[in-house]
């Protein structure tokens, strides 16, 4: 009885492969479940921090300015998530990060030449709510048009 060591070490080989592929897609898997839940975890401390904060008069702050400045904080750190999630997603898979983070903010600064306008509106996004002019659930009229206001971020008012 003879073997064939060429089909057995070619079997242990793709074998081999596909429990590194496997592995591979359950640390991407792992990341990704993990970025969801620092968004959750973060939502309700960011919330759960301010309303004590309000409760205790430690701030002075209505609750509905409590409610629109956890949505900013919120959705500010939703994004910073995304990108350690996406940086570490590309790590996993080979991409070299150190040369795509260099890109990255090489580009957000042409960007942020090109979009001074946006800019703008967000450093007026900013007054507003520091400012404390308006928050969710007053009535205002903005160019014109009056409605509560159901949301507020640094870029956009949205009323109903």
């Amino acid at each position: 009885m003879t073997f064939d060591m060429t089909a057995l070490m070619g079997g242990s080989l793709a074998l081999t492969g596909v429990m590194a592929l496997g592995m591979k897609v359950l640390q991407i898997a792992f990341t990704l479940f993990l970025c969801w839940v620092l968004i959750r975890l973060s939502h309700k401390l960011i919330n759960k921090v301010l309303e004590a904060q309000v409760q205790r008069k430690k701030l002075a702050m209505s609750e509905r300015k409590a409610s629109t400045l956890s949505t900013v904080a919120g959705s500010i750190l939703k994004y910073v998530i995304y990108f350690i999630g996406l940086v570490s997603v590309l790590k996993q898979l080979g991409v070299p990060t150190e040369s795509l983070l260099v890109i990255a903010s090489a580009g957000s600064v042409a960007i942020g030449l090109g979009a001074q306008g946006i800019a703008g509106d967000m450093m007026e996004g900013f007054f507003i709510l520091f400012e404390d002019h308006y928050a969710v659930g007053d009535v205002v009229t903005i160019q014109g048009i009056t409605g509560t206001v159901e949301s507020v971020t640094l870029r956009s008012t949205t009323l109903r």
